[in-house]
Formats: structure tokens, sequence, C-alpha cells
């Protein structure tokens, strides 16, 4: 990864981290100022798009996104570049995406914020991060720096960019609608996924080498700096 890449990443994932931290904090405190007015502007705003038919999609759409689907894809990535010899990228991707999850957990159990009100699909635990839209995140940040770089036609990689950008959208927005998660909530969740991102960035950089003379893989043969 190209030291001004790394710097970038670096700034962006302070940057979140600090925001995540101070947004997780009005979330544990029932901060009273502007975050509830927040989150009810924008459920009011969505509630006179409820319908039936949308609901139907929205439900299905928003199961594409759930933490053990996405778990599940990434564990097949995991498998295919095992079997391709990169094991130091499949690593990686089974850590950030394993230890991601655990993290957001972490924070749903410390937090405990409650779910909305009037649920159009009833859920189950805690409110604060979405662990929808997390999976969704983090899916999506390695669709585009780990699986993108490798199709060499610039229109296929956009094409793949714009719709994992638009499915990401779909899974959010469904969750503010399906009143599974506050706006806040979302929000939350994209800060977290990219401070996560960066930070595993940070630790692929400095502990690739270590990681392949442990698992067998020479790292000078292999591009594995090559996916950031």
């Amino acid at each position: 990864m190209k030291t001004s890449h790394r710097n970038d990443w670096l700034i962006v994932g302070m940057i979140c981290t600090v925001l995540f931290i101070s947004l997780a904090g009005m979330v544990a405190m029932n901060w009273p100022l502007g975050l509830a007015q927040f989150d009810t502007s924008i459920q009011l705003a969505i509630q006179p798009l409820v319908t039936s038919q949308t609901t139907w999609f929205l439900t299905l759409a928003a199961m594409t996104g759930s933490p053990v689907v996405v778990i599940m894809l990434v564990m097949v990535m995991v498998v295919w570049y095992f079997c391709r010899d990169e094991r130091v990228l499949a690593i990686w991707l089974g850590g950030t995406l394993l230890g991601g999850e655990g993290l957001a957990f972490m924070f749903k159990e410390v937090i405990q914020r409650a779910r909305p009100t009037q649920q159009l699909v009833a859920e189950s635990g805690f409110s604060f991060p979405s662990g929808h839209a997390f999976s969704a995140a983090l899916l999506v940040l390695i669709v585009i720096f780990v699986i993108v770089p490798q199709f060499k036609n610039p229109e296929v990689q956009l094409i793949v960019i714009l719709t994992a950008g638009v499915w990401f959208l779909v899974i959010a927005f469904s969750r503010i609608y399906l009143r599974a998660h506050f706006p806040s909530d979302i929000i939350g969740s994209v800060l977290l996924a990219l401070a996560w991102w960066s930070g595993m960035l940070g630790f692929k950089q400095r502990y690739t080498r270590i990681i392949a003379r442990l698992v067998g893989e020479d790292s000078k043969n292999k591009k594995v700096d090559s996916h950031e």
C-alpha cells in the first residue's frame, strides 16, 4: 500500500473513531439535545412511504445484509483465497470481518440502546450500532478494495462499485424503514466500520511478512499488499 494511501486511511480512521466515540457517548447518555430530534425527523419523513409491498421487499433485502449472510459470503472468499495460496489475505479477511462483528456486538451490549417502537418486523437485541449496516459496510469495503482491483476492465469495476453502493444504501434504508434501528444507529455503524477497516489496513501493512512466514507463504512472490 502506498504511503499516501496509508496516511489517507490513517486520517479517515482517526476522524471516524472520534466521531463514533462521540456519537456512542451521546447515545449511551441519552443526550437530550439534537439526537432524538434528528432520529425522529427522519423516521417521520419515511413513514408516508410505508406500504405492504415496500415492507415485503425491504424485509427480503435486509436479509441479504444480515451478519450471518455476510459472514457466510466472506468465509467463501476466505476459502477461495486459501485455495489460491493467498493465505495472508485470507486470514486478514477472516480476522477483519469476525473481529469487526465482535467489536460491533460488544458496543451493542455495553450501550444497550433499546430499538425503536412500532417495528414493522419484530427484532430482538439492542439497537446501537446496527449489525446489518456494519456487516454490509464491511462487505462493501471488501468488495471495493479487495475484489474490484482484480477486474481489469474499468467499466466492470465501476459497475461493481455502484452495485455494491446501491445495495448498501438499500440495506441502510431498510433498517430505518422497518424501524429496526434509529438513523443514528446506521451512522454509528458506518463510522465504526470505516474506523475498524482503517485499523485493520494498518495491522496488515505492519504484520504481513510475519503472518506470511507463519503460514508458509512467500510474501516476496505474492502481492499481499496489492489489495489495499
